[in-house]
């Protein structure tokens, strides 16, 4: 199992596999829950990440307290920034 090794205050950023081009959402879902699961144990932790509107926050399951709405050529993505507390 890989540890995250940052300090607090970081800022963590992502652009995961969307299920779009590579992959499918049901097998991605796996791979997003496991990220949220490493940064929930860097509190104090921002993390941005940038994925296809749905699929990306449903499963990471934490609130933005920033959320843009902008596309990756013809993909809607959504740029989601959260704050990692203890």
């Amino acid at each position: 199992m890989c540890e995250l090794d940052v300090d607090e205050g970081a800022f963590i950023i992502t652009n995961p596999p969307y299920g779009v081009r590579v992959g499918d959402e049901a097998s991605l879902r796996v791979t997003w829950q496991c990220f949220r699961e490493r940064v929930l144990g860097c509190p104090g932790v921002r993390v941005v990440a940038i994925a296809a509107e749905g699929g990306f926050e449903k499963a990471f399951g934490l609130r933005p307290f920033k959320r843009n709405r902008l596309n990756n050529g013809p993909i809607r993505c959504v740029l989601a920034q959260y704050e990692i507390h203890t």
